[in-house]
């Protein structure tokens, strides 16, 4: 889903609901069958990942840095 996202430009939602409709229709072609449970997840899916990849987000460190913490862990397992 990301990297369909990163590749085309097109935005998460749509991707994943993309996606998702291709899976319904993949399952639908061997037989299986598709509710009405079926189709709201994958309408729903696509928006919902867009809004809490957002909601979740972790902002980038100041100075550009992937350091989250720092210091020594207090209580670790491993010790030297």
């Amino acid at each position: 889903m990301t990297g369909l996202h990163q590749l085309t430009g097109v935005s998460i939602r749509l991707v994943r609901t993309g996606i998702e409709f291709t899976v319904v229709a993949t399952g639908f072609a061997l037989g299986g069958t598709v509710g009405i449970g079926t189709l709201l997840y994958a309408v729903a899916i696509g928006p919902l990942a867009q809004l809490f990849l957002r909601v979740f987000a972790v902002p980038v460190a100041s100075g550009g840095s992937a350091v989250v913490a720092t210091g020594q862990p207090r209580g670790a397992i491993l010790r030297p």
